[in-house]
């Protein structure tokens, strides 16, 4: 029973620490000791002209000063709140393709953030950011009319 109660403890002591060490701060020392680099964070929306959206993807490429994509979180709709489908070996890089689809009943139509990018960069100022959307659909898979989409600076960067 005590080496049960061990274990549970140590386990969660374990994860307390893991989750307290992945908080990274908003600014940290780069390879040369210097505190320059930051974070930054930009929301993907999606403007689907009213029509339901079912699934996009879309191309996200970075251009900055060490700029590299570090996250990626889901959109503001519930039908996309979790992380899209991507290329995990892609985040050390400056180019991401991220996909997404949903079979839920509460899909979004109109303009709706569908993804938040994690960026870490030496110079934000700097930083140039391009996205370009490859496909979108709606519900029944037919594919969206008019549909633009946007990197913009997230408006909350939690």
């Amino acid at each position: 029973m005590m080496n049960r109660f061990a274990t549970i403890v140590l386990t969660l002591a374990t994860v307390v620490v893991f989750i307290g060490a992945s908080r990274a701060p908003a600014q940290v020392e780069d390879a040369n000791g210097q505190g320059n680099t930051q974070f930054m964070a930009i929301d993907i929306v999606l403007d689907t002209d009213q029509q339901l959206l079912g699934a996009y993807q879309f191309e996200l490429t970075l251009d900055g000063p060490e700029a590299q994509i570090v996250g990626l979180e889901g959109g503001e709709s519930d039908a996309f709140d979790k992380a899209p489908f991507y290329d995990a070996n892609a985040l050390a890089g400056g180019r991401i393709v991220v996909a997404a689809y949903s079979l839920g009943p509460d899909l979004p139509a109109g303009r709706s953030r569908v993804a938040r990018v994690h960026v870490m960069t030496t110079d934000p100022e700097r930083t140039e950011y391009r996205v370009r959307l490859i496909t979108g659909a709606d519900e029944q898979g037919q594919p969206l009319r008019g549909a633009t989409i946007v990197a913009e600076p997230a408006g909350d960067a939690s």
